[in-house]
């Protein structure tokens, strides 16, 4: 009997060997799964938004998704692995309109968006 407790919110996690194989496992299901997404347009735009906006998920994602959304979710839904797709959801949505907003802005285009990308 394998006793593995993953909490990634909270980055706690129990032996190191079978959260080792987990977590392998879960790359290796994620690879998978993307390879056979690919064929779908709707979600090839999908990621490519996610992949222009990515600064901003790896920038926010942490205040948005762990300091804020994740407790609301959490508050609602109880802590168990829907409430974490949930706020998974909603921290990558979050920080792709955040990116959206920052078009919209003058001041923070400036400031924030790479010349590259206003040309």
């Amino acid at each position: 009997e394998l006793n593995i407790a993953i909490n990634l919110y909270h980055v706690k996690f129990t032996s190191f060997i079978p959260t080792t194989v987990a977590f392998l496992s879960g790359i290796s299901i994620v690879l998978f799964l993307s390879n056979q997404l690919k064929r779908f347009v709707i979600l090839n735009d999908i990621f490519i938004l996610c992949s222009q906006s990515a600064f901003y998920i790896l920038a926010f994602h942490f205040i948005l998704g762990n300091k804020i959304l994740y407790p609301i979710v959490v508050r609602f839904l109880g802590e168990n692995i829907l409430s974490d797709s949930i706020s998974f959801l909603l921290t990558i949505f979050s920080c792709i309109m955040l990116y959206k907003l920052t078009f919209k802005i003058p001041i923070l285009t400036k400031f924030m968006l790479s010349k590259k990308i206003l040309k």
